[in-house]
């Protein structure tokens, strides 16, 4: 019987992305470990693409059931949004004062409710988060792609997605000679630790 003995062997080779969204059991309960989680963007412009990244978030996470429809989660992800640096001096300034609005809006939260397969399993086991992401006092709902792994008792999620700043409520900041796109490229690294 080659072939269930192949079948076998590429189902082993496979387990190891499937088994972290197995292991999410009801109850479990994380925090991010902020030392080893970054979160960065990406803007591209006309003369220079922007980039910037942080680590000044927090967060927890708690995995409440799981069904036919995914994993359902309560948590909080907060980014200070006045960490975020390009680089630049006067373009921080304009960042913070007028993209972010920082001193009305210090904090970007992400408030996920979802982890679910957005694939079968003989496709992939591909995976996204939903939730809710507040930019500039805006809330819109997200959907990111992840891949989930587990390093010990560490869960690792790194994803990645496009937003459109103008769906925040970020005024445009391009001008005559500087044209900003309008969508920004944001990822996400975070290591979360099991809380007691």
């Amino acid at each position: 019987m080659p072939g269930i003995r192949w079948a076998a062997v590429v189902a082993c080779l496979l387990a190891p992305a499937l088994l972290p969204a197995q292991e999410l059991t009801p109850g479990t309960e994380y925090r991010v470990d902020a030392a080893r989680s970054e979160i960065a963007w990406e803007l591209d412009a006309s003369l220079r693409g922007v980039h910037s990244r942080t680590r000044q978030l927090s967060g927890t996470a708690r995995v409440v059931d799981a069904g036919e429809d995914g994993i359902r989660l309560e948590g909080r992800l907060e980014i200070d949004a006045a960490s975020f640096e390009t680089g630049s001096a006067r373009r921080d300034r304009t960042l913070h004062d007028e993209s972010l609005a920082t001193d009305e809006h210090p904090r970007i939260v992400f408030s996920p409710r979802r982890i679910y397969r957005t694939s079968s399993w003989a496709e992939d086991e591909a995976l996204a988060i939903e939730g809710d992401l507040s930019i500039r006092g805006v809330t819109q709902p997200v959907r990111v792609p992840v891949t989930l792994t587990r390093r010990g008792e560490r869960l690792v999620v790194d994803g990645t997605t496009r937003l459109q700043w103008a769906d925040y409520g970020v005024p445009d900041p391009s001008s005559f000679l500087y044209r900003v796109r309008p969508e920004v490229l944001v990822t996400a690294h975070l290591e979360l630790v099991p809380r007691p």
